[in-house]
């Protein structure tokens, strides 16, 4: 269930971004996921990196805990006209121990290079911390 819910924020994404950047070009753009090292070697070669929009947060409650799924969206511009690529970052984590407003979640958000730490409090505690899933680029 966790897996659908990821695939299905980085769908969203997609689509929201594919149909932003087809009215700007006459050609379909490329999605493509991403190693850690390919993503953190875009970041770092950027000139500038933007979010897009806000980052969307999914918060998915069953009988083991709390799951948090975020997902944000940067626009890098590269050196030299290199022009500009998206890039994406899904991030996840979980809390168990207790579900609705007893277990109280924070963080768990993508920043472009990684995602900030999951804080679980109330009745629950961290049960797998927060990290990247997926990272993909859109060109």
């Amino acid at each position: 269930m966790a897996l659908l819910t990821r695939l299905t924020t980085v769908i969203l994404v997609c689509a929201a971004i594919l149909s932003t950047s087809c009215a700007r070009k006459k050609e379909a753009p490329q999605i493509r996921v991403l190693s850690e090292q390919e993503a953190d070697g875009l970041w770092d070669k950027a000139e500038r990196r933007e979010p897009v929009g806000e980052p969307v947060i999914k918060t998915t409650e069953d009988e083991t805990g709390t799951t948090i799924t975020s997902s944000q969206v940067y626009m890098l511009t590269m050196p030299g006209g290199g022009g500009s690529i998206g890039l994406g970052a899904v991030c996840g984590g979980s809390c168990i121990g207790g579900i609705g407003p007893e277990c109280k979640t924070s963080g768990c958000m993508p920043t472009g290079r990684g995602c900030t730490p999951l804080k679980c409090s109330g009745i629950c505690r961290l049960s797998k911390a927060c990290k990247r899933e997926a990272i993909f680029s859109i060109q």
